[in-house]
């Protein structure tokens, strides 16, 4: 018999290793608040109450083979809620989808599949704050091994382009990695200063 209880002990070890990784990319991307502000999938109303907004929470496109779908996952409202309510803080958030469209998907219980989020550098501090206590909550009422999975998008950074960050790892450190991650756009050029907010922690 090859390897035995000590093997499948190191293998055990190894996957609940792995688990515990976030893994964080960051890239260039084509994404604008105006692009999405002025998407032809939403009515004429609508598109006009977007255009002030700093910060827009956007579908995810395509689920499985059907391309054509347009979706949020699970806790998107409560996300809206939370954002809106920091709007005296200079946060002007509001949602991608007229009403009668919006479609939310129940997700796997251990996973928390954030909304995406398109949103000014200038307001990043105040976003990822509220990021955070949502993944903290979730985390507190769900499981202490919850992952996060989210993607988010910053525009207008200090070089002037627009950067995708994405995340998927423990919810414990998902604040704070973000956070890093955005601190190290702003050391790489110049450009306006985000709005102070407490930053998170571990």
């Amino acid at each position: 018999m090859l390897g035995g209880a000590d093997q499948e002990s190191d293998t055990n070890d190894t996957i609940a290793d792995w688990r515990e990784k976030p893994v964080l990319a960051v890239r260039d991307s084509e994404e604008t608040l105006e692009m999405w502000s002025r998407s032809e999938a939403l009515s004429p109303k609508l598109r006009n109450s977007l255009s002030q907004a700093n910060a827009l929470i956007v579908p995810f496109v395509g689920y499985g083979e059907r391309e054509d779908v347009r979706y949020f996952p699970e806790g998107t409202e409560e996300l809206l809620h939370a954002l809106r309510s920091r709007a005296g803080e200079k946060l002007i958030a509001d949602i991608c989808v007229d009403d009668e469209d919006y479609q939310e998907l129940d997700l796997h219980a251990d996973e928390l599949r954030m909304a995406k989020i398109v949103f000014d550098y200038v307001v990043w501090p105040i976003v990822v704050n509220v990021l955070h206590d949502l993944a903290k909550r979730w985390r507190s009422a769900r499981t202490s091994r919850l992952r996060v999975k989210s993607k988010i998008v910053v525009t207008r950074t200090p070089s002037g382009r627009s950067v995708e960050i994405e995340y998927d790892g423990p919810a414990s450190v998902y604040g704070d990695s973000l956070r890093r991650a955005l601190e190290g756009i702003g050391e790489k050029g110049e450009g306006t200063r985000p709005e102070h907010d407490e930053t998170p922690g571990d």
